[in-house]
């Protein structure tokens, strides 16, 4: 009995690790392969083919998505986390949430964020750190929406709550907030944009506020409706080129 609910987690892990991967590859190729060359040959110090740095680094990011799909799997009901949710959940916050959290996105998330990251980065550096027309938008929300909450929720936000034996898991959203804000940072070094002023603050504010809520959605209700919450705020991203702010 044991043995056969080990082998079932470990199926289910696996298989959500393979659809996290499927829906964040089209993104991250196209980008990788493109306004991502020149920054990841930099990071990297070669001048090498941008195909073999994309095939390495997307190697380890799949090492990453498997390794908290099994911590989310094995681990989310151990320390009280409601794991992978119900879809009736996911559904609802999106119907109830779904316009207020968009329009949270459009206005705050734009203040914050996005024209950084769409216009003083790209005045700055010549780099676009997103894309710019809807097709390639609509990967970047199923990448964001799916392969980050799936790592910073299933994965890194379980581990958390595992350091207070799931006792405390605000703590554990306060925690992964702090981490996955640490990552706008990342990606304002990655295209060499080196100062601490106040567009560095804003973003980390915005990454900080978004993950705190997204952390309390899935502590409650699962990674569905975290997942749910997330691509209704990013669904912003698409509707940018449509009406034509980028």
């Amino acid at each position: 009995m044991l043995s056969t609910d080990v082998a079932g987690r470990l199926r289910n892990g696996l298989l959500l690790g393979i659809v996290t991967a499927l829906a964040a590859f089209p993104y991250l190729f196209h980008q990788s392969m493109g306004a991502w060359s020149a920054p990841i040959a930099r990071d990297w110090g070669v001048g090498g083919e941008a195909g073999t740095i994309f095939a390495f680094e997307f190697s380890l990011l799949l090492g990453v998505i498997f390794m908290c799909s099994i911590i989310g799997v094995f681990l989310s009901e151990r320390y009280n986390l409601p794991g992978f949710g119900k879809a009736r959940d996911a559904y609802q916050i999106a119907y109830r949430y779904g316009a207020p959290a968009l329009l949270f996105g459009l206005v705050v998330g734009w203040l914050l964020h996005d024209r950084t990251f769409y216009q003083v980065v790209p005045a700055e550096t010549g780099i676009d750190l997103y894309p710019r027309n809807v097709l390639w938008s609509v990967a970047l929300l199923l990448n964001v929406s799916v392969m980050k909450e799936m790592v910073f929720r299933f994965g890194v936000l379980t581990l958390a709550a595992g350091l207070f034996r799931g006792r405390r898991p605000i703590l554990a959203v306060v925690l992964t907030a702090v981490f996955a804000a640490s990552f706008s940072v990342r990606e304002l070094l990655f295209v060499d944009y080196a100062r601490l002023d106040a567009q560095v603050w804003y973003c980390v504010i915005w990454s900080f506020i978004s993950n705190i809520i997204l952390g309390m959605v899935f502590v409650r209700k699962g990674l569905l409706s975290s997942m749910s919450l997330r691509a209704c705020v990013d669904m912003r991203f698409v509707l940018y080129p449509i009406l034509g702010m980028v």
